[in-house]
């Protein structure tokens, strides 16, 4: 793995399930750190600019797929690294639990992708390629 973040991306979404656009908008207050359950009521996706309301690429939709929030317990060794993890970043009720910044050298090719193939780079990343894990990259 390229770093701990990214392991604990990748061991989150093997636990949990999640779908991709879900794991990518978890946020702190998303999580009861006492009872170990997960609340999953927003998704991220990916739309063509005329698709968007503002001419974007991602929007973020206050339910998931199905359209009804979903909760299920998670195990304690887990919420125990995802609650490190949130210590460790000072990370706010609202902030998201994974974020990543693309080198600036690779941002432009990080803007053209699809989803999809970010998926394909984490799997990369995962398996020792050299090729850059992103999502959800902020505009420069």
């Amino acid at each position: 793995m390229p770093d701990g973040d990214t392991q604990l991306l990748i061991e989150t979404g093997i636990e949990s399930g999640m779908r991709w656009g879900e794991l990518t908008e978890i946020r702190s207050r998303d999580l009861d750190f006492a009872t170990c359950i997960l609340t999953v009521s927003r998704a991220v996706v990916e739309l063509t600019p005329d698709e968007h309301p503002d001419g974007g690429r991602f929007l973020v939709k206050d339910y998931p797929k199905n359209k009804e929030y979903r909760r299920f317990k998670l195990s304690q060794q887990i919420v125990a690294k995802i609650e490190a993890h949130v210590t460790a970043r000072h990370l706010g009720d609202d902030d998201l639990l994974f974020t990543y910044q693309a080198p600036r050298e690779h941002r432009a090719h990080v803007r053209q992708s699809r989803l999809r193939t970010l998926i394909a780079c984490t799997v990369r990343c995962a398996s020792g390629r050299p090729q850059p894990l992103a999502w959800r990259v902020p505009a420069s």
